[in-house]
């Protein structure tokens, strides 16, 4: 009787433990995505690069005229602000700071 209960005690550790593990592997999968290029450049919306990176240059984009503008519409107008800068950059992440931000992968 020991036996089993001993038993049963090991692999239900085990089964615990294993499935443990799995659910957090697979929750830190999820924070990766593909994100959408407008005009060659890397939009990121509200989240910021997996890769090392650093700013290039901040930036504001004004979006009055446009009423209330749709999430591509505001990247589409982020992108033509960075851009009229000059100055070169690999993308660029909106809304997580006060002011827009171009950056240049390392």
């Amino acid at each position: 009787m020991k036996k089993q209960t001993l038993l049963a005690f090991i692999l239900g550790s085990t089964l615990t433990l294993s499935l443990s593990f799995t659910q957090r592997k697979s929750e830190s999968d999820r924070s990766l995505a593909k994100v959408n290029q407008i005009d060659g450049k890397y939009v990121f919306i509200n989240c910021t690069p997996a890769v090392p990176y650093e700013t290039a240059f901040e930036y504001t984009t004004r979006l009055s005229k446009m009423g209330c503008p749709s999430i591509s519409e505001m990247a589409e107008a982020s992108v033509k602000s960075a851009s009229k800068k000059g100055l070169p950059y690999d993308a660029i992440i909106v809304g997580d700071t006060k002011l827009d931000l171009a950056i240049k992968f390392k």
